[in-house]
């Protein structure tokens, strides 16, 4: 069977011999134009296929017409340009011209998939999108460690952050366990976002055993505390998260037409992070989120909890067994010494008269 493509409003011409008879099945789609014993001129007038019938000398004969909203060939070109401006190279595009469409196939990441959408949208009546999203079976272990030192120990460790914004190098030095004071190592730190700022500093270590020993023999004599040491294993693109803290019911109640009613929501406070790591190449791309919050007694009231949070955002390009160590959250604690006289002090108001408060006897950073 002989086969036309038309393009909407496009002109054909179907050569014959001493043309007899002459058939459309669908004249909405293809009609004829002008016809002679030798020419048959047709013309398409709406998007879709038919059969043509023709009888001759050479008796009878079927010719499928297709018509096209337009050239597939320039919607093919356009779309491997569009990809191509959009980084988007897992795509395989063929022409089948008896569907009348141009075939997307292949399997797209998924952090792919927004732009992909956006481009194929435009044309939606010419494609055939035969593309899945891509099945990423690797797997990434994430070793996490989060330590609590005073603000004097960490200075004993001889960590000198960089500046928020500043090019310069993370140095460490300290005495060790022999007490001399050589410089352990420097590296180049690694690149971010910039939304790291003064209360998070990050710096990279690619041989990180004697700051590690020199942390974990402080652990030993109790003078660190070990928040929580999670290994998280996620597929490369997914999200893994962990928290270390707890949940506190947060009452709110709701007036409408039926009275009031009151709803319980849990709120979580501690130390938060989630981590996106991707392996892309040689290299690991970790989106990393961190959040410490803490509930607030000074700002809270009556029923009302106030909370202090610390954000930070940032993204890596990390090699595979390389260690990142964040700092800068520091925690202040405050106390003082209260001298009073049983039961006379809890009174309400009149318990001041009955307590005196004495000087701060604790004043200390912690840091995370």
């Amino acid at each position: 069977v002989e086969e036309i493509h038309l393009l909407k409003g496009e002109l054909e011409s179907v050569y014959v011999q001493d043309l007899t008879r002459l058939a459309v099945a669908n004249p909405d789609v293809v009609d004829v134009n002008d016809a002679t014993s030798d020419e048959i001129v047709i013309v398409g007038k709406d998007i879709g296929q038919t059969a043509i019938f023709i009888w001759d000398v050479g008796g009878k004969r079927t010719v499928m017409v297709y018509v096209h909203n337009q050239d597939l060939n320039i919607v093919k070109k356009r779309l491997e340009e569009l990809f191509k401006e959009a980084g988007i190279y897992e795509i395989d595009i063929t022409l089948n011209e008896k569907e009348g469409s141009v075939v997307l196939s292949g399997f797209l990441p998924k952090e792919k998939r927004m732009a992909y959408e956006l481009i194929i949208g435009k044309f939606s009546s010419e494609i055939l999108d035969l593309v899945k999203d891509e099945q990423n079976d690797d797997l990434i272990q994430i070793d996490l460690q989060i330590t609590e030192l005073n603000e004097t120990l960490l200075k004993g460790l001889g960590v000198e952050w960089f500046s928020a914004g500043q090019e310069d190098s993370v140095s460490i030095s300290g005495g060790g366990f022999g007490g001399t004071n050589n410089p352990i190592y420097a590296e180049t730190p690694p690149e971010t976002d910039g939304s790291i700022k003064d209360f998070f500093k990050i710096g990279q270590f690619n041989r990180t055993s004697t700051f590690v020993a020199q942390i974990n023999a402080y652990l030993t004599e109790g003078k660190a505390r070990l928040l929580s040491a999670p290994k998280l294993v996620t597929v490369s693109g997914e999200e893994a998260s962990f928290l270390v803290g707890g949940e506190i019911p947060i009452t709110t109640t709701t007036v409408n037409e039926n009275g009031a009613a009151e709803n319980v929501e849990y709120k979580e406070f501690g130390v938060g992070m989630t981590i996106i790591p991707t392996i892309r190449k040689n290299k690991i791309d970790i989106q990393l989120n961190m959040e410490v919050s803490d509930i607030d007694p000074t700002n809270s009231q009556g029923g009302d909890v106030a909370f202090t949070t610390r954000t930070a955002q940032t993204r890596l390009y990390l090699d595979d067994g390389q260690t990142i160590i964040i700092a800068g959250l520091i925690r202040q604690t405050d106390s003082e010494e209260v001298r009073k006289v049983p039961f006379l002090a809890d009174i309400p108001v009149l318990g001041a008269l009955f307590r005196t408060r004495g000087t701060p006897v604790l004043n200390e950073d912690k840091e995370l």
